[in-house]
């Protein structure tokens, strides 16, 4: 009797799950063609390499790269996973993890895509991190890769 009420109610229950998974639904890519340079010299990562979530088509960096190679001040909050950058200009911005809202001298701006912490590193959408700080950044296709240019006054 008990074989034969769990084990159809089981089956049906995986063919439900398995039947609401849209069929195109794919984890997202990540694209590690991706070069980045702080006025015109390659960035250097300690093991976090530059990529690209093509879910979201946003390139991404290591938030200490770009914001120490800028000069910038990084610190971070583990417990509410949160990044606060203070600029050489009085500017601060916080980003959280998972947060499409970044707050620029206390205010709300939207991100184009969350930060992301992937492999223990916090890593950053770079245009807009970049920009905020300051700078101009210019993004073209080669060969395959992308390769982005960030240029600032330091």
């Amino acid at each position: 009797m008990f074989k034969k009420i769990v084990i159809p109610v089981f089956l049906t229950s995986v063919l439900t799950i398995f039947m609401s998974i849209p069929a195109n639904a794919s984890p997202p890519r990540i694209i590690y063609s991706l070069y980045v340079y702080l006025n015109g010299a390659p960035i250097e990562t300690d093991s976090t390499p530059p990529y690209i979530n093509t879910a979201t088509n946003t390139a991404y960096v290591p938030l200490r790269v770009i914001s120490e190679g800028m000069g910038q001040s990084v610190s971070w909050d583990k417990n509410k996973q949160q990044v606060t950058i203070q600029s050489n200009d009085g500017t601060v911005m916080t980003m959280s993890i998972g947060s499409t809202t970044a707050y620029v001298n206390g205010e709300a701006k939207i991100l184009p895509s969350a930060p992301e912490m992937p492999f223990m590193r916090v890593m950053v959408p770079i245009r807009f991190v970049s920009e905020v700080l300051g700078a101009t950044v210019n993004a073209s296709a080669k060969d395959g890769a992308t390769y982005v240019d960030i240029s600032f006054k330091p």
